[in-house]
């Protein structure tokens, strides 16, 4: 079963796997199912950092609600810790000039919704909310780093089992090696 908020990606999701049950429902109320009715929940392409910080913690706390004991949440989020998490649109130059040109072209569009968005732009102590590459600098989404996420975990009932990188490399909470990436796969079982 999968769930979104947008009916037009239930609608993609229903037509690209039509065998799958593909509801439209909201991760931060989902009532909807039954106390500890699922095995695990997947929340990759960090869906969850669409939402604001108060809803994230509701979406967890929903998440919680809706897995056994013992249950096993996936999910990706941005990494506040990336080295590259504060900086703007790059051209990137190739030994390619089509490449390059391509490049280029892009550039213009997404330094305009950079300087666009930029002004809401947040630090908070536990988060960071930052436009990136993704939809071209045009959105906000939510950064957090590792030991920060660990802790949020907890508090909404979870363990943190595994943190592993895009690549699939395994990191320790707080590995400074977690800075040459820009988000992050956490692995955790519902206590």
């Amino acid at each position: 079963m999968g769930i979104d908020y947008s009916p037009v990606m239930v609608e993609y999701a229903r037509a690209a796997l039509p065998g799958v049950d593909f509801r439209q429902e909201d991760a931060r109320d989902l009532s909807v199912f039954a106390q500890a009715s699922f095995d695990s929940v997947f929340a990759t392409n960090n869906v969850l950092d669409a939402l604001s910080h108060e809803d994230r913690l509701q979406a967890l706390h929903e998440i919680r609600y809706v897995l056994r004991q013992d249950g096993i949440l996936i999910f990706s989020s941005h990494n506040r810790r990336w080295a590259d998490a504060q900086s703007g649109p790059r051209i990137e130059w190739s030994s390619s000039p089509v490449s390059t040109l391509r490049s280029s072209l892009r550039w213009f569009p997404r330094m305009r919704n950079y300087l666009r968005v930029k002004k809401l732009r947040r630090q908070e102590q536990d988060y960071a909310l930052l436009n990136d590459i993704g939809h071209d600098y045009a959105c906000l989404h939510y950064y957090i780093d590792d030991v920060t996420q660990q802790s949020q975990l907890q508090s909404c009932g979870f363990e943190l089992l595994e943190l592993l990188s895009n690549e699939g490399r395994a990191f320790l909470p707080g590995s400074r090696d977690t800075a040459r990436y820009g988000w992050l796969l956490y692995v955790a079982r519902a206590i």
